[in-house]
């Protein structure tokens, strides 16, 4: 990752206890448990903030968000990445010049954990590994802030997000039908996803990802339509049958 990984999964009551010990750094069970229920009493959800003398009506609306995780660590969902090269695909117009091919790479397609990132058996985890110790990265919490408009009036979005740090690595393999596309193609695809990005707060700069290593595969035997086939045939020359010899 060029850039940190912000979660963008509401946290749970789980997730927001863990915010509470690692993102805060209360340890105290005790302190940990009133601070939590502060939290979910006071600060979540929607507040009025409209000052007295203010005639249009202002909200602010505050959260906790996670990045997904299994006992093992954080990871990215194997149906982001697909999203993120779908996209990268429709950016360089790719589904418009070559019929058939969105439906192959969506429908007919799947991401994979491959390499340092298959810590399991699930096949939807890929997972953010530390580049020092090839374990799964140490996250941390910071602020965003943003304000949007709406009929009612302002709303200011505060959230406090779980980050994997820049520098977090990830190995995935992509299959799908091939089509009509070629390894250019492919290569063209991915260039554009690593500046699109994966995750929450991409606008902000977030989530962009450069790739390392990259192998376009063909498949080792390809499949021939029944057409190509016979054509084939009949292209072959046929021996002819050697005369008998008495």
């Amino acid at each position: 990752m060029v850039t940190p990984t912000v979660g963008g999964v509401p946290a749970n009551d789980a997730g927001l206890m863990g915010y509470i010990i690692h993102g805060m750094g209360v340890t105290d069970p005790e302190e940990a448990k009133k601070t939590f229920e502060r939290i979910k009493r006071e600060e979540l959800g929607y507040h009025e903030i409209t000052p007295e003398t203010g005639e249009l009506k202002e909200q602010i609306t505050y959260g906790v968000n996670n990045i997904r995780r299994t006992a093992i660590g954080p990871y990215i969902g194997n149906w982001m990445i697909q999203a993120n090269i779908k996209n990268a695909m429709s950016q360089i117009n790719l589904f418009k010049d070559l019929r058939g091919t969105k439906g192959k790479v969506s429908e007919g397609g799947v991401v994979r954990p491959y390499g340092i990132s298959k810590l399991d058996e699930r096949l939807d985890c890929i997972y953010l590994v530390d580049p020092y110790t090839n374990l799964p990265v140490v996250t941390t919490y910071q602020e965003f802030k943003g304000r949007v408009s709406s009929p009612t009036g302002s709303v200011s979005i505060v959230h406090t997000s779980e980050i994997a740090a820049a520098g977090s690595l990830f190995d995935f393999e992509f299959r799908f039908l091939k089509g009509q596309l070629k390894e250019s193609d492919v290569m063209d695809a991915l260039a554009i996803a690593q500046t699109i990005g994966l995750g929450s707060a991409k606008s902000l700069g977030m989530g962009k990802y450069r790739i390392l290593d990259a192998v376009v595969l063909d498949p080792e035997k390809p499949r021939v339509s029944a057409a190509k086939e016979a054509a084939k045939d009949k292209k072959t020359p046929i021996a002819e049958e050697a005369p008998a010899v008495a």
